[in-house]
């Protein structure tokens, strides 16, 4: 497969990916156990074209995908990753997301990344997990076999990524 096909194909899982995580949300804020919301990178105005539309750029990075709050207060924030592959590799965060969810975590935040493998199986791995990747796996990837006691359910489109998650 040429590389513009499989980037088209990756774009498209991922928004699909992002789509399901959004209906996660939508009814955890339905249900009342969490208020999270999609981060969008801010953008600076470079020129007006016309009414609602104009050249932008991104401003700053925006740290990571999901923030949000917990029923009681507890902060949460997560990164998404999809990937069509065996594995995941760590260095699909930036640096500067690993120091965002870091600091997050030393301040008290419940920290994670939520992985998909081919849109039918996910998994939240703890921060921590992902930070000591090395340590933990003695490998900077995860496989599937690696993280099963990290995978959580999907039902109906909705991806159960705070089921049993503490706070």
């Amino acid at each position: 497969m040429n590389n513009a096909i499989k980037g088209k194909k990756n774009r498209a899982a991922g928004e699909l990916f992002e789509k399901m995580i959004s209906a996660s949300c939508d009814w955890y804020l339905s249900e009342k156990v969490a208020k999270i919301e999609k981060q969008c990178e801010p953008m600076k105005v470079i020129k007006p074209l016309s009414l609602g539309r104009f050249v932008a750029c991104f401003a700053k990075k925006s740290g990571v995908d999901y923030k949000g709050t917990l029923a009681g207060g507890k902060a949460v924030c997560f990164e998404a990753k999809h990937t069509d592959t065996k594995i995941m590799p760590r260095s699909r965060l930036e640096e500067w997301q690993i120091d965002y969810l870091k600091d997050h975590m030393e301040m008290g935040a419940i920290t994670f990344v939520l992985l998909s493998f081919g849109l039918e199986r996910f998994y939240r791995i703890p921060f921590e997990y992902w930070l000591n990747m090395k340590q933990i796996f003695g490998k900077i990837s995860v496989s599937e076999k690696d993280i099963q006691k990290f995978r959580i359910p999907a039902v109906g489109g909705k991806i159960k990524f705070l089921d049993n998650i503490g706070g």
